[in-house]
């Protein structure tokens, strides 16, 4: 469902209310921008489930409401399962007693980043423990999907 589609199944009142919302929620403030940056929105994102959770709990739309739009929004989604596209691990250099950090990206076919920070004990192999935790996450992910 592309973000025009989404905003036009909108009442009036719940477009105004979510603009003020996303002054006080940065959930819903992430939510709004992802709306302008991306072109489809998908329920799979988790940016999109947390949005609806705080607009309820913001009294901007009822429970039975946010169903209905979270709903719409599945059904307007292609069938397609998100996996992670790419990983990338960057080491700082070694501290005094030989440990490391490693910044860890893992970008996911729907357009989510995610980014750790892990400590690693010294000679440990990095790269196989970012490959084998993307590897644990694709398989979250199918097995979410699925379910």
């Amino acid at each position: 469902m592309t973000p025009a589609q989404f905003m036009a199944l909108l009442t009036q009142q719940e477009q105004a209310a979510i603009s003020t919302a996303a002054l006080q929620s940065p959930s819903i403030l992430a939510f709004l921008m992802m709306l302008g940056a991306g072109p489809s929105i998908s329920i799979n994102d988790a940016r999109t489930v947390q949005a609806f959770s705080v607009m309820v709990s913001l009294k901007i739309m009822a429970q039975v409401r946010a169903d209905t739009l979270m709903a719409a929004i599945k059904a307007a989604s292609p069938a397609t399962v998100a996996v992670v596209a790419s990983s990338s691990a960057v080491a700082a250099p070694p501290q005094i007693d030989g440990s490391f950090w490693v910044t860890e990206t893992y970008t996911v076919s729907d357009g989510t980043v995610w980014t750790y920070k892990s400590l690693y004990p010294p000679g440990a192999d990095y790269r196989a423990i970012v490959a084998q935790r993307a590897a644990a996450m694709n398989a979250n992910l199918i097995g979410a999907a699925l379910s």
